[in-house]
């Protein structure tokens, strides 16, 4: 909001610093100063007034409070000398408030014989240089003290009220308003209106409208200051997308207290400034008063929370000066009233935080904690999802981040049973909750798989079955072969210093399938399937067992030799099996075993399948073929001894 640095002059009775002295003042001390303009004679302060200020900032008086007390001086308080007719007010105009939920309070005056003529010199000046056009003495007061005081008023034309009445209510859907600026609106029933008894005057709160305008020939005027529901306004202004100086104060919220005080200023100001007369009395219907709110205050605490020693008197000085009543006094606790303007004050700690700002946070040395350094808890879940995440980031795999539900074509397709069904599902989607990450991942591969031709992506997240809710961690892979997923699994469990077995099975999901143990428990599947491989497996059983040990290997001084062996066994015959078979041969200098293809057709015998395997053969020395052969053949002999494996030559 822009302030007149004269106008705020006029209201402290200290001399200001210079304005860009001024602005450093406030944005240190209460609010971040946007910009400092010269005009004319005057500068402009433009000033970010933080939303729980609203109530008490947005106004030359309410910041002018701020600054005198960090400048240690007053404010200029002119009492309101108010000269009021016989003629009673209520004999004049009627008001009803017909919705009182969204109109807290509503307060009018009424003026009779005044003068409507060009505004004086002093108030266009002040006006104009906080961004608002002067129309004529009248309207231009309104928003003189709106300006002033923060309270935005409206002032109707009395002689075109029909009826002489005012009526508060919400619109008729269908219902039309021109406002002051010729724009048209048509209502709905969410729009709260001031009324006579034929047609709209104003959107409450926002804008006035066409209808009792102030003209030249305006004599006789009634007053509006009211006080409206803050969600009301800004719904209202929403949806009409009509923003105005008085809709942003009443959007964040105003103390309904302060109609009275601004409808007796406006009216004095119009006594003065327009020759007008005020009829006795004040219309005011306010049927349930806002308090002010009682707080505790420990002036031991008040020394604790900012950290550093306060004397009392000076605590209390500051609490006066914020305008807060010290109601009792009892040792160091002080009860304390809060005005009701000041709605950001609701706790002890908020009186607090007002007392270090003004006492000025500069004043509190920095000082290190002194609390003792403990080492924090290592929390293994977490530790473990990210360290994987990244590993299987550094593969080349992409994560993806599924929904916790299956939709009733996932559940048909995949059988499930012991499913949790949602009662109330918010999408034909989500009518269960999942019980395995793999439906959702097949359906990332065939919706990605127009865009790419390989694929490869992971997810760990939870599934949920009527017992219990697990965290698994699966793997899918477009165009990679079975073993490509498997390796990916191997990685992790490394990584996690863990050993897992494989056992081929049957599935009806795969063609090729291999239940995954940890130990002698199964914890997942391993599955292939066209041109898809993927896995799932229980991340939680592996998060229990794994061990964050990472041991050094050297990069071998010699090479490697490898040689290939392919095995035509029994189809019950597993990786494993083969495996065990070839250690029984005792060759010191074999280092690793790895399975790369599995065939089986018409050609092998019955119920039978090839297995080919990699063997690599590594020493502290280079190994020649003949040595490597010789150790290779022992291995076939070894094997050959079962009657019922053929090895492939």
């Amino acid at each position: 909001m822009k302030f007149s640095y004269n106008w705020l002059q006029s209201i402290i009775i200290k001399k200001l610093p210079n304005p860009k002295d001024l602005a450093d003042i406030i944005t240190i001390r209460f609010f971040e100063v946007e910009s400092v303009e010269k005009l004319k004679d005057d500068w402009i302060i433009d000033i970010d007034v933080l939303p729980n200020r609203a109530g008490d900032c947005l106004s030359h008086i309410g910041v002018a409070k701020e600054i005198a007390i960090i400048l240690n001086s007053k404010i200029r308080k002119e009492a309101l000398k108010l000269r009021e007719v016989s003629r009673n007010a209520k004999d004049l105009v009627s008001v009803e408030v017909l919705d009182s939920l969204n109109c807290n309070r509503y307060t009018a005056r009424v003026m009779i014989n005044i003068s409507v003529a060009e505004s004086p010199k002093w108030i266009k000046e002040r006006l104009e240089s906080c961004g608002i056009q002067s129309i004529n003495n009248v309207v231009d007061i309104a928003n003189y003290v709106m300006l002033e005081m923060g309270q935005p008023l409206h002032i109707f034309d009395l002689d075109k009220l029909s009826n002489k009445e005012i009526v508060v209510r919400m619109s008729k859907a269908g219902e039309k308003i021109t406002t002051l600026d010729n724009n048209n609106f048509v209502l709905n029933k969410n729009i709260l209106l001031i009324t006579d008894n034929k047609d709209p005057l104003a959107i409450a709160g926002i804008k006035g409208g066409k209808k009792a305008e102030i003209d030249l020939k305006t004599k006789n005027i009634v007053i509006e200051s009211a006080n409206f529901n803050r969600t009301s306004i800004r719904k209202a202004s929403a949806q009409l997308k009509l923003r105005t100086d008085a809709s942003l104060r009443f959007e964040h919220g105003l103390d309904p207290n302060m109609t009275n005080i601004a409808i007796d200023r406006t009216a004095q100001m119009i006594q003065e400034i327009c020759s007008g007369q005020i009829a006795k009395g004040i219309i005011d219907i306010y049927p349930n008063k806002n308090k002010p709110k009682k707080i505790d205050l420990n002036l031991t605490k008040v020394q604790k929370v900012l950290g550093i020693t306060i004397k009392a008197d000076k605590i209390k000085k500051i609490i006066n000066d914020l305008d807060l009543k010290i109601i009792s006094s009892k040792k160091d606790n002080l009860l304390i009233e809060v005005p009701t303007i000041r709605q950001d004050i609701t706790i002890a700690e908020d009186i607090i935080e007002e007392i270090g700002r003004i006492l000025g946070y500069d004043k509190i040395k920095s000082e290190l904690p002194s609390l003792p350094i403990t080492l924090p808890i290592k929390n293994k879940d977490f530790f473990w999802k990210n360290e994987i995440k990244e590993l299987l980031k550094s593969a080349g795999l992409t994560e993806v981040y599924n929904s916790s539900f299956l939709s009733q074509e996932q559940f048909e397709t995949f059988k499930y049973v012991d499913l949790i069904e949602i009662e109330k599902p918010a999408t034909i989607d989500q009518q269960y909750l999942k019980p395995s990450l793999i439906p959702n991942l097949i359906k990332n591969i065939e919706f990605n798989s127009k865009f790419f031709e390989e694929i490869e992506i992971f997810e760990i997240g939870s599934v949920f079955s009527k017992s219990r809710e697990e965290e698994h961690f699966a793997v899918a892979l477009k165009n990679k072969t079975f073993f490509d997923a498997k390796s990916i699994l191997e990685l992790v469990a490394g990584r996690m210093n863990l050993e897992l077995s494989f056992k081929l099975t049957e599935n009806n999901l795969f063609d090729n399938s291999a239940e995954v143990f940890l130990g002698s428990e199964k914890i997942g599947i391993l599955g292939y399937n066209s041109n898809l491989s993927i896995f799932e497996v229980n991340f939680d059983k592996m998060k229990k067992l794994a061990v964050n040990k990472k041991q050094y290997c050297p990069i071998p001084k010699f090479p490697e030799s490898s040689r290939d062996l392919a095995i035509i066994v029994p189809k019950e015959i597993t990786y494993e099996n083969i495996v065990n078979e070839i250690k029984k041969a005792n060759i010191q200098l074999l280092e690793d075993i790895s399975l790369f293809d599995i065939y089986s057709d018409d050609k092998l015998p019955k119920e039978s399948k090839s297995m080919a395997l990699r063997l690599i053969y590594r020493a502290n020395r280079t190994l020649t073929s003949e040595e490597v052969n010789e150790m290779h053949s022992k291995i076939i002999k070894h094997i050959e001894k079962n009657n019922n494996w053929i090895v492939r030559k």
